[in-house]
């Protein structure tokens, strides 16, 4: 569904409309709301437009994407380096100044830093959780591009809508509340939290596989989260 089919959709189950801006802002609320509500496989991206430099240390900050909402377990690995770097709490970035394969973030600047120097440096291949793009509504000339996940979720924006629009409208709630709407968005919801379950069980059967690093340089007994020693 378009972002404006979702909104006509609302409008029919309602029997009423919300002004445009209003509107606009309750469509993307609902699907910011869905979206932050569990780690969803589609939501997963990959960011490489940052690099470690010679000379960086654990204070040269690199700016995260603009659709950044969550890290991803194991989503840091630099240039041709195969260790994963693991995030570590931002109040103890100078206890770990100097250790390899570990990084923070600092939410509140959107920014983080890679910690120790490198080995060998390169391209940061950043894999993380995105919201995606704002649903913009257009024209049956210029429709606006449909939200990211599978057409046969897309209903469950519309009830949801719906069920914060009394609030919002501060209509009778006789005449503009139907109980349907949340057992209809619940069966949804259901069946993307299923969906995404099968994601994830499919995607996990390969990822412990055992990775040799016995040939990889500067790494003494680690394991294959870049848990160890280093050299």
């Amino acid at each position: 569904m378009t972002p404006e089919a979702m909104n006509a959709m609302f409008e029919s189950i309602t029997g009423d409309t919300l002004d445009t801006t209003t509107e606009n802002t309750l469509l993307n609320e609902v699907k910011d709301d869905i979206e932050s509500e569990d780690t969803w496989e589609i939501l997963k991206t990959l960011d490489e437009s940052q690099s470690v430099n010679t000379g960086d240390t654990y204070l040269t900050m690199k700016s995260l994407p603009s659709d950044f909402a969550l890290p991803v377990d194991d989503g840091i690995y630099v240039g041709t380096d195969i260790i994963p770097y693991l995030p570590i709490p931002y109040v103890n970035r100078i206890q770990f100044q100097s250790v390899q394969h570990r990084y923070y973030i600092d939410y509140a600047s959107g920014k983080y830093a890679i910690m120790g120097s490198p080995n060998p440096g390169g391209t940061i291949h950043f894999f993380y959780h995105k919201f995606s793009p704002t649903l913009v509504p257009g024209t049956s000339q210029n429709p606006g591009t449909p939200w990211i996940f599978p057409a046969r979720f897309h209903p469950i924006i519309p009830y949801r809508m719906a069920m914060k629009f009394f609030a919002i409208d501060q209509q009778e709630k006789a005449r503009s509340w139907d109980d349907r709407w949340e057992l209809f968005a619940a069966k949804i919801y259901q069946n993307m939290r299923g969906w995404n379950s099968r994601l994830v069980r499919e995607a996990a059967q390969n990822k412990n596989l055992d990775v040799d690093f016995s040939t990889h340089p500067n790494v003494v007994n680690m394991d294959g989260r870049g848990n160890g020693l280093y050299g």
